[in-house]
């Protein structure tokens, strides 16, 4: 009986597909910062566009001082906005073979992970300091380097940052 019912939702999962799975896209990379003229850098570029690791986790690799010097030059440089926002701001990027980054992307979301938008105070500010970051690690494996997908999180609460994530 177990096999009728599992084939039958089979069945049924195919049929109620909209599009024939063959004719379905599926990206390859999910999650992939792909170029776009209108948001980014004229000059950047990536080494391996085919071998764009969009995973952060396995990665070895960081930048020059550490979270630490992260967080300093955050620390230093936000002004906190009068407004009293909550939520997250994530901001993602590439960093290319040769430690340079681009592509930025920016993300926003409340404290309850719903699409949100913050001032442009506040995403200006978070967004300039990250481009300007310097001393991104070059991630070598075999004696080659590539590039690899970074990205910088922030906690923000009542207009001032309260975590910088990872």
């Amino acid at each position: 009986m177990k096999n009728v019912i599992f084939t039958l939702s089979i069945i049924i999962l195919f049929l109620g597909c909209e599009k024939p799975l063959k004719e379905q896209h599926i990206p390859v990379h999910i999650g992939l910062i792909e170029y776009d003229a209108k948001k980014d850098t004229l000059g950047f570029e990536v080494c391996h566009e085919d071998l764009l690791s969009p995973y952060f986790h396995h990665l070895n690799i960081s930048y020059e001082g550490e979270k630490p010097a992260m967080v300093k030059e955050y620390k230093n440089r936000f002004k906190p906005s009068d407004s009293l926002e909550n939520g997250f701001i994530t901001i993602r990027f590439i960093v290319n073979c040769k430690g340079k980054a681009g592509r930025f992307r920016v993300i926003q979301i409340d404290e309850h992970y719903n699409l949100k938008t913050f001032s442009d105070e506040t995403v200006m500010q978070l967004y300039h300091i990250t481009r300007s970051l310097k001393g991104w690690d070059i991630f070598e494996r075999n004696h080659e380097s590539y590039d690899y997908i970074r990205y910088v999180t922030f906690k923000i609460h009542n207009g001032e940052i309260k975590d910088i994530m990872p």
